[in-house]
């Protein structure tokens, strides 16, 4: 993993060490160790994702252009709309029911 696209984007990004090393519950000196390393673990990579707001994906991406790409919010991370957990909330509940019915069918089987 490149850990420059992390040092690009915390600057473009206009967030200090600090507040990155706050948010990942990491001391300076780890999160230094940790960019020369690159053996940043997924929950850091998604704490961080989170903080600059963009998808975890950009960091390892082979792409270049990622200080373009880190202004394009996923939908994770836009504003929840209640229309949308409307919709997982109704998901959620066809898949319990689904499953519901799977069970009622192996048991007649």
């Amino acid at each position: 993993m490149n850990t420059n696209k992390i040092e690009d984007i915390r600057k473009v990004k206009k967030i200090t060490i600090d507040e990155v090393c706050k948010k990942v519950g990491i001391t300076k000196n780890t999160y230094i160790n940790l960019r020369r390393s690159g053996d940043f673990r997924v929950s850091h990579l998604e704490s961080i994702a989170e903080l600059f707001k963009i998808d975890i994906c950009i960091f390892f991406k082979e792409s270049h252009n990622y200080i373009d790409q880190i202004n394009e919010k996923p939908p994770v991370y836009e504003n929840h709309n209640s229309e949308y957990e409307k919709e997982i909330s109704y998901l959620k509940q066809l898949l319990k029911e689904k499953d519901k019915v799977i069970e009622l069918l192996k048991k007649t089987k």
